[in-house]
């Protein structure tokens, strides 16, 4: 088709560029290859795309001298109850932690039209078994004072939903964007993160060489590592999941990584790389 429709044929090369080759789109409308209805989220390769070469920071750099922006995600987990005493929050390990992961997000081109944001990752944290109303005025002192984030993607669903309805109440819906999981959205996550690594435009930071950077490198590998234990299941329509299975650990950090790319802080109306959007409420 594209020998017969020279425009059609450069869309495919400008899609291909956009999502990569190993993305789904691609594998199976343009390639025309079939794609397997579970495995390994992301491969060898795409894992080792994953690493980038800036350094981590501790707040906004005067290095980023671009019309850049500082945009984070948010993954919420569930709160461990008080001990009886009220004394002692007890920490279950196999609980997922709250995870903020803050990135840099700047336009770059793909082909000769299309712009997409890059993001690379400088910062995460993580709490696990702190209650919300304990984690509200740290995330919100995280985003609004040190980082001036000016997109935060929430997980929304579930407890996240209260957490979410108080950074959108203090920072505003043009900042704070709440994140449903529904089967289609998790999808969307999947699609829209798996074209940004393909394209090179996920990037997380080097290992620090700061000796008390310990917690940081630490979150570093063990994001590494939740991303090469990663698999995902193809359903009808393409509606893709990834998850952790539970039997290898956590998630959070994925699903925290994989919310940074739904911020669009820009004004960039990014292409849809899959074929349902997610539920985003603005």
């Amino acid at each position: 088709m594209a020998a017969a429709n020279p425009a059609y044929g450069q869309y495919v090369e400008g899609e291909i560029a956009r999502l990569g080759e190993h993305h789904p789109i691609v594998r199976t409308q343009y390639l025309l290859r079939t794609v397997a209805g579970g495995g390994r989220f992301l491969d060898a390769e795409q894992v080792a795309m994953l690493l980038g070469e800036h350094p981590p920071e501790d707040g906004p750099s005067p290095r980023r001298a671009g019309p850049g922006a500082y945009v984070a995600g948010l993954d919420v987990a569930g709160e461990d109850e008080e001990d009886p005493s009220g004394e002692a929050v007890r920490v279950n390990p196999r609980r997922d932690s709250t995870v903020l992961t803050v990135a840099y997000a700047a336009q770059t081109r793909v082909g000769e039209r299309v712009l997409e944001p890059r993001f690379e990752v400088v910062r995460q944290y993580a709490w696990r078994g702190d209650r919300h109303r304990q984690l509200y005025p740290q995330i919100l002192a995280l985003v609004s004072e040190r980082w001036r984030c000016r997109s935060v993607v929430v997980d929304a669903t579930g407890v996240g939903g209260g957490l979410a309805a108080f950074l959108g109440a203090a920072l505003g819906p043009s900042v704070v964007l709440p994140y449903r999981y529904t089967a289609a959205s998790k999808s969307q996550l999947a699609y829209d993160f798996l074209a940004a690594v393909n394209g090179g435009r996920f990037k997380l930071h080097a290992e620090s060489a700061d000796p008390v950077a310990n917690n940081l490198n630490s979150l570093r590998r063990e994001l590494l590592r939740q991303c090469e234990a990663a698999e995902y299941a193809m359903r009808a329509h393409q509606v893709m999941s990834f998850f952790v299975p539970e039997h290898r650990g956590h998630d959070d950090l994925l699903d925290a990584a994989a919310l940074v790319v739904q911020a669009q802080p820009l004004g960039v109306l990014r292409t849809a790389t899959g074929r349902r959007r997610g539920t985003i409420d603005r």
